[in-house]
């Protein structure tokens, strides 16, 4: 009986440790777009968010909405903007569904200085797990010319970076997306990238994505997979081990496969999805189009300047099937 003990305690210390629940650090930009991140191929140099995305992934197609607030939400919650009435909070439904599970969670908005940053994140550093939400938005007025709006943008890779630097011996996976596209434009590869506000098009709900999981991410690379911003909530709760809230529909889907390296297409998306109020958008991976009737090649045509071809016989097709797709969404308040 002793020998059989023995050598069930031999066997069970030979058993991988259960892994440690992965601490989070969620940044959200205001207004910052690829078109302003050097990583992106801007001119403008974002040094901490290159570093970021030299160690995780970066994301080339990744949506949020054409208004912060409801990109917010969407990626609060996990649901699309005609869901957000009926939320039971929507403010932030991560956060509550992570400290339900025995995580320490700290909100920071605006921009605080470093003994704020200090006081806020101190306490996660002590507890058994944590998840840091930080929306870097402005204080005062948004920025509306070009030298005050590259100010900004300094300033929010500054702040990326002091955050990064005091959460480095906890190694978080960090996750930067931004709430909207730039209000004012910037470059990418040179050339001047069209105006977002006040626009519905493909390139005025393009925001930036990347994600640093250390343990996860076999190596830092881009990837051109279609993410939403709904994908936020189930892909963190998923990497938390966190079950969704009962009585809480989610719109959006995990991509913890695509951190993992899969090319599994039954693992991924193949459309994504925005809505600003009545107005709804949707695009695969070569087309584009919303309730003004709008539909192009995204290949050919990425700042919608041209009608598709009539002569691209497979674009009806395409057409009617993205069609059928957005009509499954209701407009906001129905």
């Amino acid at each position: 009986m002793i020998r059989l003990f023995l050598s069930l305690l031999f066997c069970w210390a030979l058993l991988p440790a259960a892994q440690a629940a992965p601490n989070f650090v969620i940044l959200v930009g205001d207004g910052i777009g690829r078109d302003w991140m050097s990583c992106y191929s801007s001119s403008h140099q974002t040094p901490n968010l290159d570093a970021l995305a030299s160690e995780g992934i970066q994301f080339t197609v990744a949506w949020g909405s054409p208004d912060g607030a409801s990109t917010v939400k969407t990626l609060t919650t996990g649901q699309y903007p005609h869901r957000h009435d009926s939320s039971s909070n929507a403010e932030n439904r991560l956060l509550e569904s992570l400290r339900a599970s025995g995580y320490v969670t700290a909100s920071l908005y605006g921009e605080p200085d470093g003994t704020e940053l200090e006081a806020a994140i101190q306490p996660l550093l002590k507890s058994d797990r944590f998840c840091l939400y930080y929306e870097l938005s402005h204080s005062g007025n948004a920025p509306t010319s070009i030298e005050g709006y590259t100010e900004y943008v300094t300033s929010i890779d500054q702040r990326v970076g002091q955050v990064l630097e005091m959460t480095e011996a906890a190694a978080p996976i960090v996750i930067f997306t931004s709430n909207s596209a730039s209000r004012i434009s910037g470059n990418m590869n040179g050339e001047t990238y069209p105006e977002s506000s006040g626009v519905n098009a493909n390139w005025s709900v393009h925001v930036p994505l990347i994600v640093k999981a250390p343990e996860i991410i076999p190596e830092p690379r881009s990837r051109r997979d279609l993410i939403d911003a709904s994908d936020l909530f189930p892909t963190v709760l998923e990497l938390a081990d966190v079950p969704v809230p009962d009585n809480h529909p989610v719109d959006g889907k995990s991509f913890v496969p695509v951190l993992r390296g899969s090319d599994d297409p039954f693992e991924k998306r193949n459309w994504i999805y925005a809505q600003s109020g009545n107005f709804r958008m949707m695009r695969d991976w070569h087309h584009y189009i919303d309730d003004g009737g709008a539909f192009h090649d995204l290949d050919k045509d990425p700042f919608q300047r041209e009608e598709v071809s009539v002569q691209d016989k497979q674009a009806p097709h395409r057409r009617e099937r993205l069609q059928m797709i957005l009509d499954r969404f209701p407009k906001a308040g129905n």
